[in-house]
């Protein structure tokens, strides 16, 4: 039996034989707690781990839900100018189709005024075969 003195009182401590050898109690209680603490500190190691891992799969998730968001958003938003400039277009070549439109009908009237002229003006004449003689040039300047 050992005796130790803690905070002036004096306690008895009894040794333990582990594989034929003396072992105090204090030396057996240390060692089960570090064991306990190595146990732990494995345990916490584990729980960093898979709280990483987790965190890891959280983040390519929300990368690829963010990138899917963001792609439709663009998406939609092109697709809506798209529409609108195809509108614009669509508006001008009416209105350029328009005014070619009433430009040929203007000059088939002026080149029919023409002919009627040249038929009054020439009444013997074959116009099927002098019409080389009637074709106009018409310049922008």
């Amino acid at each position: 039996m050992l005796n130790k003195t803690h905070n002036g009182k004096t306690n008895s401590v009894e040794s333990t034989r582990v594989n034929g050898n003396m072992i105090d109690p204090t030396a057996l209680g240390m060692a089960l707690i570090m064991d306990k603490l190595e146990s732990l500190a494995g345990e916490i190691k584990n729980v960093s781990t898979s709280v990483t891992d987790r965190n890891d799969k959280l983040e390519v998730e929300l990368e690829k839900k963010l990138s899917n968001k963001i792609s439709n958003i663009v998406d939609k938003r092109i697709t809506s100018e798209m529409k609108k400039v195809n509108h614009s277009i669509d508006e001008r070549v009416d209105t350029l189709r328009a005014d070619i439109t009433s430009d040929f009908y203007s000059l088939s009237g002026k080149v029919n005024s023409l002919s009627d002229i040249v038929n009054t003006l020439n009444p013997g004449t074959n116009v099927e075969r002098d019409v080389r003689k009637l074709n106009m040039i018409f310049r922008n300047q």
